[in-house]
């Protein structure tokens, strides 16, 4: 724009012309310094982030996000309170703990479980040394039939617990299934993975490991290096990696929480040093159906994002609605088809 105001400086000669390209090349300037500022605001005041003092885009502290940015842990406390210790205030740090943890808490479950033994039909891979451990005594008939199993870990089937079916990997861990979850047929669950009391594995449902999931938490999308707080939703087809879910966080149909910058550049400071950082979302954030979040972007308390929207990285919330500019809704009438006609 700037180079054709000055093409056409120098073939107009009238006093009227050169003011009026004079003009133009002044708004042509104040919308690149508009645009160069938004940009830049991307990622600052990011001090304010979960003060209510704005509801835009914001960056991250060089030290990080503090957790009650996005969780209420007093008014929703999470049974697995001891991953996110001595993370309050840099929240991603979770991530880096989440195989630790649930190596850990499942080796002792282990032990908890380990005298009560059941026979489980399952077909096995030939060098298959897993044992299936819990609730599996006579009186509860097929309370546990994986089609199967894998690796040498140990499956934990709490009390109440179904599992009618599915494929469990545990060459690289174990898996707990809480009282009362139902596993349906079709779902695929590789360990280490942790899944909390009444919760519903959906057939479809791809669990890649090193997963910790509350209680009430439903899914059927593909989820890795995550944590799912209480009540959460993953009901459809989606994708959930290295990001942490808070309580009544839901995830609509198709929608992607991207992980991996593309063409080899990085992720913004604080967090360049990570190869992979997917989102937060804070308790009751949103994302609606087929929406994208960039790598390293953050929803704090009570925040959604409209269908079919692609978030930049950032930090946006709390209490925020994420959508489009305006559009108008064409209609255009059809001619009648001939069977109408007739």
């Amino acid at each position: 724009g700037v180079k054709f105001a000055r093409e056409c400086v120098t073939a107009m000669s009238t006093a009227t012309g050169v003011a009026v390209v004079a003009a133009t090349m002044a708004t042509v300037s104040a919308v690149v310094a508009a645009i160069a500022a938004s940009r830049a605001a991307r990622w600052a005041d990011g001090a304010a982030l979960g003060s209510g003092a704005a509801c835009g885009r914001r960056s991250a502290p060089q030290g990080g996000v503090s957790m009650e940015a996005f969780f209420d842990l007093a008014a929703q406390p999470f049974k697995h309170s001891r991953l996110l210790a001595g993370c309050e205030e840099n929240v991603v740090a979770v991530l880096d703990r989440v195989h630790a943890y649930a190596s850990a808490w499942l080796a002792a479950a282990v032990r908890e479980h380990g005298t009560i033994m059941g026979f489980v039909s399952a077909r096995r891979a030939a060098d298959c040394k897993a044992q299936v451990v819990g609730s599996l005594d006579a009186g509860v008939s097929g309370n546990a039939s994986p089609d199967v199993l894998m690796g040498a870990g140990t499956l934990i089937v709490a009390e109440g617990a179904r599992v009618l079916g599915g494929t469990f990997d545990l060459s690289s861990g174990s898996v707990y299934v809480g009282s009362r979850t139902l596993v349906e047929p079709g779902a695929f669950v590789k360990g280490p993975a942790i899944f909390g009391d009444n919760c519903h594995i959906r057939a479809g449902a791809y669990i890649r490991g090193d997963v910790v999931v509350g209680d009430d938490v439903v899914i059927r999308g593909e989820l890795k290096n995550a944590v799912v707080m209480d009540a959460a939703e993953i009901c459809h087809t989606s994708y959930v990696g290295d990001s942490i879910l808070g309580y009544k966080a839901h995830v609509a149909a198709h929608a992607v929480t991207a992980n991996l910058p593309l063409l080899g550049t990085r992720l913004p400071s604080p967090y360049a040093s990570r190869r992979k950082l997917g989102a937060v979302l804070g308790d009751r954030a949103q994302l609606g159906a087929a929406a994208v979040t960039s790598p390293a972007t953050f929803l704090a308390k009570n925040t959604a994002v409209y269908p079919l929207l692609h978030v930049k990285p950032g930090f946006y919330g709390p209490d925020t609605l994420l959508k489009p500019p305006a559009y108008l809704l064409s209609q255009t009438p059809l001619r009648p088809s001939s069977s109408s006609s007739s």
